[in-house]
């Protein structure tokens, strides 16, 4: 067996323990898929290293879920923050007109030695930053209300489930008993 396929495996494990995990929380099914969505939004947006602490305490003040806001956080990693910051600069600067393609020589320019304070400045001022923000932020609603309404469905699937089962487990027990 490979590696990749061992990965795989791993990561579905993984997968597959955080959703129980967040389907599991005892809250109910609206304050859970809150508190995801309110992560979600605070993972994707740049919140410089503070996503966590301002998921708790913003949770705590808007009376939602601290697990799964906490939860919703991770959702931005190592694995899904290229795409996201890629894909936050390229919807800005097409909402913004901008041209890519000099953007992509410019930033090819900035890789030479020659590349001036004044070229980093006017890139980072006009070029990226405010087409990085406009559709981070656009990206960051957007997956936090698509999160709202899955964690709202899996929670409230998975508790439904869980009460057929528990129905049939005492129907089917209910019968047995032994009287002498």
């Amino acid at each position: 067996m490979g590696r990749g396929k061992n990965r795989k495996r791993s990561l579905r494990r993984w997968l597959r323990y955080q959703y129980l995990n967040l389907v599991r929380i005892d809250d109910t099914p609206e304050k859970i898929a809150w508190g995801m969505a309110l992560g979600v939004f605070l993972g994707f947006f740049p919140t410089f290293g503070l996503g966590i602490i301002l998921a708790v305490v913003l949770s705590a003040y808007f009376h939602i879920n601290k697990v799964a806001a906490v939860l919703g956080t991770f959702v931005m990693n190592p694995w899904t923050s290229p795409i996201v910051w890629t894909g936050s600069y390229l919807l800005g600067a097409h909402l913004l007109n901008l041209d890519i393609a000099q953007l992509m020589a410019d930033i090819r320019d900035l890789k030479a030695a020659e590349a001036s304070l004044e070229t980093w400045t006017k890139l980072l001022a006009a070029d990226v930053l405010w087409p990085y923000l406009l559709g981070n932020f656009l990206i960051s609603v957007g997956s936090a209300v698509l999160f709202y309404y899955l964690t709202l469905w899996g929670v409230r699937t998975y508790r439904r489930i869980r009460g057929e089962r528990r129905a049939r487990q005492s129907v089917g027990h209910s019968g047995r008993g032994g009287s002498l």
